[in-house]
């Protein structure tokens, strides 16, 4: 398959329900598949940071998601004549940053690896990437940083963390964020590299997801934006 091909049938998936973004307009995406369609294995893989808070358990979110993910999947296969692969990294240290119980973080990561199990789909803990062992103290956090945001970013950053940093300071709650974001982007690349990103975030956080090609996904279906593990009401309406 040429790369003017790829291109080609990118433009077309590109259209329909799945995308927040048409992925044709990332080259870099461009050339992961047409890495894949022309190698021996013929196989997209892909990553899916999925997260983690004090929801317990899993509900009609995560149902609702999955079937999403998995239409999506079927249908790159499809376009492109490969077959698909994908691995969740489960982002258990995101939720102990915000501050959840370590208990309801535990038992959610459970709870969703017997969902994707049921797909047939591969995860991992973030914590069993990463040396998350300065999590359980402050040294990871006592230090100040500096880092340029465009105020887009910076807003972004500060509404996530008035909703869910369950400490007392949204302040601290963002920049702890944050630093664990930019302290883990090369570590997740080098472990899944030449995989695609499946991302439901906004584009403007580029500069701290993994240093990959992206592909920037609605959560729930076209237009839906909420985040499954951040649902505790059991009814998929947004």
């Amino acid at each position: 398959m040429t790369e003017a091909e790829v291109e080609r049938r990118l433009q077309s998936v590109g259209s329909q329900r799945f995308f927040r973004v048409p992925p044709s307009s990332d080259p870099a995406v461009c050339k992961a598949i047409y890495t894949a369609a022309n190698s021996q294995e013929k196989c997209l893989n892909f990553i899916y940071l999925w997260g983690a808070h004090k929801k317990p358990a899993t509900n009609s979110y995560e149902s609702q998601a999955l079937l999403f993910i998995s239409g999506l999947l079927a249908t790159l296969s499809r376009v492109f004549e490969v077959r698909t692969a994908i691995t969740f990294v489960i982002c258990d240290s995101h939720g102990i940053a915000n501050m959840a119980a370590p208990e309801a973080v535990e038992s959610y990561a459970s709870d969703i690896c017997i969902e994707f199990a049921k797909y047939g789909w591969a995860s991992r803990r973030l914590s069993e990437v990463l040396d998350c062992s300065a999590l359980d103290g402050k040294s990871m956090f006592e230090t100040g940083f500096s880092f340029e945001l465009d105020t887009m970013a910076i807003k972004h950053l500060q509404r996530g963390a008035k909703k869910n940093f369950l400490g007392k300071d949204s302040e601290e709650g963002w920049q702890r964020y944050l630093k664990i974001r930019l302290g883990e982007r090369q570590a997740i690349a080098d472990t899944f590299a030449g995989s695609i990103v499946l991302s439901p975030a906004q584009p403007y956080s580029k500069f701290y997801q993994p240093a990959l090609p992206i592909m920037w996904i609605w959560s729930l279906g076209r237009r839906k934006t909420s985040l499954p593990w951040f649902m505790s009401n059991d009814l998929c309406v947004e």
